[in-house]
Formats: structure tokens, sequence, C-alpha cells
């Protein structure tokens, strides 16, 4: 089961196994298919987790993590 849910501003929905390839999905869809906003939430606690959106001047993404990311130790 793919852990993180995005969700395409009501359009439709992706589901990835990691927060970061949400992210990157998310943003690439934002500037590539003309989506203004994705919000990516965690599947198992409803969670959200991280909204990714079109900056004002259509140019920029900005990401707002709204859980911070845990760290791994190596």
């Amino acid at each position: 089961m793919r852990k993180f849910e995005t969700d395409y501003a009501g359009a439709w929905r992706g589901y990835c196994n990691t927060r970061e390839s949400a992210i990157v999905a998310a943003t690439r869809h934002l500037a590539r298919d003309g989506y203004r906003r994705a919000t990516i939430s965690d599947r198992e606690t409803g969670e959200v987790v991280c909204r990714v959106e079109l900056g004002p001047d259509k140019r920029t993404i900005i990401i707002t993590a709204v859980r911070i990311f845990r760290k791994i130790g190596l």
C-alpha cells in the first residue's frame, strides 16, 4: 500500500510510497499540467503533511511542509 496521497485541488488523487516522491510528483504536475495546488496527506493518519502550490507569478512553486520531516540517523 502506498502511504501518501496527493489531492490535486479535487480534480484527482495520486499515491506515492514516500513524502519526497509525492512532492516531486506534485511539483511536476503543477509545472506541466496546469494545476494550481496539491495537498499531500498521510493515508494512515489522515494528517496533511505538505502543501504544494503555484506561486503568484506562475513561475515559482511553493512547498510548505506542515509536518516536520523525521531525521534518519546514519
